[in-house]
């Protein structure tokens, strides 16, 4: 009898939730075993009957609901309501050469004088675990696309003088991403230093405009080292069109900025690419300085006044823009490798700095201000990379990404792109994205080269370098740069054989799904 009132119960009920990621994404309905499901948004059956609905069909504000049935009877339910975007505007601005030794708010014994981005830090959230290439055109490539070096094939720098290489335009730039955005259209611009593409391309001076920027002013690489040329004069191009400038590279580039600010229609998104305090190593206009420098001084004396100098122009930026603009307006401050060699005071000079994998080379300052900082002057060690900017843009700007966890582009023939970078959102919230993160750099662009190739993962705690073909390096970390360094040669602890072993597998992972398109620049 026990039996029988046993098996005519009523199934029981089902748990059923609907999954999904920061921003719009796919909704996963997720359920145990093999179902049915069936989709209604806003109560309108959408004829969705598979357990995901694609990214592209969600909108802002709808209200999803899924109805499971699995094959012994038992039915469940879940539903969810897709979140506003936080919207607003963004602009990055990005410092050439500026490691996080050089700026104050880091605590570096040898930084500049940075007031004003010192005050970016107290007024918003800086990170200290924030990671790029070693070397600039990399970074820039993957700022622009969220996509490692690898994928994209500019892995070390662009020789803007020579028929070498230049970002695809089959890769899909954060302009062109917005235009998928479920708000109003985003305008924008690109300002400063572009150094992703030479005259390989053969519309080499619109470039940056083919790669959906609607307006650029600015130069294709670095000052021009040349006597007699360099910050006081040089070539500037604005939407193809190239002549000569006497004005300060540094403040030609401030009053683009304030001249963009003035006409560009919210929202609306700012790529401003300052060229210092990159080489050529020029001692700026003495206004721009507490103190100018002689002309015979230290190396690493020019390049801290002409840190100064950006960061003083910087200060003019924020101070003249106009407040209510600036509160709509997340801003993205932050270095594209760490810092020049010949930046640094000469007993310093350990190697370890720009275009290599060390944290030196790295490890770059990155600031965060706006509407989307809950806790100002706040200090994280999340686990962060320049890759992380797109999708960041992509979310504020309400861009459905295809995948929960790893983010791809829907492009809009319907294909995807796949995405290396994780939405800073949540991270400003205090979660983490990424328990491992990866950098890398090589040589020449195209296809990676294993025999020039360098690329690091790390931890909260430990470090992994692989040169070439399997060259390892093994580090602790307990401060901006490695220290108690720990060589593989050497018999290794509990800890850090675990650290190896967890990075390794990391490595070897990254090694083998970062793949290179096959687009040859």
């Amino acid at each position: 009898m026990m039996a029988l009132l046993l098996a005519c119960r009523p199934p029981e009920g089902l748990d059923v939730s609907i999954h999904t990621g920061p921003g719009i994404r796919d909704l996963e309905a997720v359920v145990d075993g093999p179902a049915t499901f069936r989709w209604l948004e806003d109560g309108v059956d959408v004829g969705v009957d598979g357990r995901v609905v694609p990214a592209d069909r969600v909108w802002p504000g709808s209200t999803w609901r899924v109805e499971v049935t699995v094959p012994d009877g038992r039915t469940g339910t879940a539903e969810l309501t897709v979140p506003e975007p936080p919207g607003g505007n963004v602009i990055v601005f990005l410092l050439d050469d500026v490691g996080v030794d050089k700026v104050g708010a880091y605590g570096g014994d040898f930084a500049a004088h940075t007031p004003t981005l010192d005050g970016l830090a107290a007024e918003g959230v800086r990170f200290t675990r924030a990671y790029a290439s070693s070397v600039c055109s990399p970074t820039r490539a993957s700022l622009l696309t969220g996509r490692h070096p690898r994928r994209t094939g500019i892995g070390w720098v662009v020789d803007t003088g020579a028929r070498v290489a230049f970002l695809p335009l089959d890769e899909q730039t954060i302009p062109e991403v917005l235009r998928g955005g479920r708000a109003e259209p985003w305008t924008n611009a690109a300002l400063g230093k572009w150094h992703v593409a030479g005259p390989s391309y053969d519309r080499y001076q619109q470039h940056p405009n083919d790669q959906g920027f609607t307006h650029f002013a600015g130069t294709w690489g670095n000052p021009e080292y040349a006597s007699g040329r360099g910050y006081y004069h040089w070539s500037k191009t604005v939407d193809g069109a190239t002549g000569e400038r006497d004005v300060y590279m540094t403040t030609d580039t401030a009053d683009d900025v304030l001249e963009q600010l003035a006409v560009l229609e919210e929202p609306f998104f700012l790529y401003v690419a300052f060229n210092a305090p990159h080489g050529p190593l020029h001692l700026p206009p003495a206004h721009l300085v507490r103190e100018l420098p002689p002309p015979n001084a230290p190396t690493d004396v020019v390049y801290d006044s002409m840190l100064e100098a950006l960061d003083t122009e910087l200060g003019r930026i924020l101070a003249t823009a106009d407040p209510a603009l600036l509160a709509r307006t997340t801003i993205l401050t932050l270095g594209d490798n760490g810092t020049m060699e010949n930046g640094v005071p000469e007993p310093l000079r350990n190697g370890r700095f720009k275009h290599t994998p060390y944290e030196g080379g790295v490890n770059v300052p990155f600031i965060v201000n706006g509407p989307l900082v809950q806790e100002p002057g706040s200090v994280s060690d999340a686990l962060v990379h320049v890759v992380d900017i797109l999708p960041t843009v992509a979310e504020i700007a309400g861009v459905p990404l295809a995948g929960p966890e790893g983010a791809q582009v829907v492009l809009e023939d319907g294909s995807w792109q796949e995405l290396d970078g994780r939405s800073l959102v949540p991270v400003l919230a205090g979660e983490a994205v990424r328990d491992v993160v990866y950098t890398e750099a090589y040589h020449p662009n195209g296809a990676p080269s294993t025999t020039n190739l360098q690329r690091s993962v790390r931890s909260g705690s430990h470090k992994l370098v692989r040169w070439g073909e399997g060259i390892e390096e093994l580090y602790r970390l307990e401060g901006p740069l490695e220290i108690d360094v720990t060589p593989l040669g050497k018999s290794l602890d509990r800890e850090d054989r675990e650290a190896f072993d967890q990075l390794t597998g990391a490595l070897d992972l990254f090694e083998d799904t970062i793949t290179y398109d096959g687009i040859e620049p």
